[in-house]
């Protein structure tokens, strides 16, 4: 669903295959967009939708980008370091509302990029405790998962060669592993960074604020499912389940405008 998150009215919304993932079908919601002739239109994208195309085609039909990025991402992994330890405990960089530390600085997205981005890195103390211990259990059941495969003929994730060191016989057998130290050090001091980048100039609050407020179409979802019928569909043909949804559209529309008149 796309959402009016300034005039707080579903726009139009698409359906398609659950099977299909959310980069591949993100330019046809922009095609959509276009098709539409909508004005003054920005994108605020979760992680999942992050790729170099995306960010071409946005630019090439005009449309400004708020999106997130993990802050152990070798795109901004390199910007965290060099500005750690500069912000997170100054005054003027706290966030209050949410509890975070944030500056802004610019780079260039990718090597070939047109132009500056605009990088805010955040730091929040109380993600920190939580991730380094996520992270921590992430290993041990690596760990667990290969005490199992000594001896054993293995296909090594990329994700797992990231943090071990593997040796292998002639079989292709394993014959033991080890932590690479420095690159989970490196993984532990990432911890309670994240990073949101927009095309525009703004503030590392703004740019958070926006950010936070893309759970709306969420909610769109939620209130589509619990007040209006969409949890089971009940229709047996693919015609009678485009007809459902979009009279679904048409009624979540409708109902928005009363829940926004109420709440105002």
């Amino acid at each position: 669903i796309a959402y009016d998150k300034n005039n707080r009215v579903p726009l139009f919304y698409e359906e398609y295959p659950g099977s299909i993932n959310d980069v591949s079908q993100f330019q046809y919601m922009v095609d959509k967009v276009e098709q539409y002739h909508y004005k003054n239109v920005g994108f605020i994208l979760d992680r999942g939708y992050f790729s170099k195309d995306n960010i071409c085609y946005m630019e090439k039909n005009g449309y400004p980008f708020i999106i997130m990025v993990k802050g152990h991402k070798s795109l901004v992994s390199e910007l965290v370091f060099r500005y750690r330890n500069t912000f997170e405990t100054k005054r003027e960089c706290c966030i209050r509302s949410y509890r975070v530390y944030g500056t802004t600085v610019q780079a260039r997205l990718y090597e070939d990029d047109t132009c500056d981005r605009y990088f805010h890195i955040y730091y929040n103390p109380s993600k920190l405790a939580a991730e380094r211990e996520q992270l921590e259990l992430w290993i041990d059941r690596i760990k667990t998962f290969l005490d199992k495969q000594i001896g054993e003929k293995i296909t090594i994730p990329k994700t797992y060669q990231e943090l071990f060191t593997f040796r292998t016989n002639k079989a292709g057998e394993l014959v033991s592993y080890s932590e690479k130290t420095e690159a989970i050090t490196r993984r532990l001091e990432l911890c309670g960074y994240f990073c949101i980048i927009t095309s525009e100039k703004m503030n590392a609050s703004d740019a958070l604020i926006h950010y936070k407020g893309r759970d709306v179409s969420e909610k769109l979802f939620s209130s589509d499912k619990s007040f209006i019928g969409s949890k089971s569909m009940r229709v047996q043909t693919n015609e009678a389940l485009s007809a459902k949804i979009f009279i679904e559209f048409i009624a979540i529309i409708v109902r928005n405008r009363i829940y926004n008149l109420l709440k105002d």
